[in-house]
């Protein structure tokens, strides 16, 4: 609903138009608007949390690897290391 000002001012003034149906199909108008920009807003937030979410997996995934390569690090150079000390005493 999209209303010329000048229009709505000369038919509203010629009593062509109530006033108070005007007003309240504006207000309604505006209601609707309101309504869809808090539906927006609602479905931003939940975008913005979900890649919020898919950055922290990521990045705990990329954790996860490093500390299996540490790991398996330890074990391919360390842990033999320590049983040649125990075999040799």
């Amino acid at each position: 609903m999209f209303y010329c000002p000048k229009y709505v001012f000369t038919l509203s003034i010629s009593g062509a138009i109530d006033p108070s149906l005007l007003l309240e199909q504006i207000e309604a108008y505006i209601s609707t608007v309101k309504e869809e920009a808090f539906s927006r807003k609602d479905i931003l937030e939940r975008v913005e949390k979900w890649l919020n979410v898919r950055e922290e997996e990521a990045w705990l995934e990329d954790y996860n690897k490093v500390l299996s390569y540490q790991n398996n690090l330890y074990e391919k150079i360390f842990f033999p290391h320590l049983l040649l000390i125990a075999v040799s005493a």
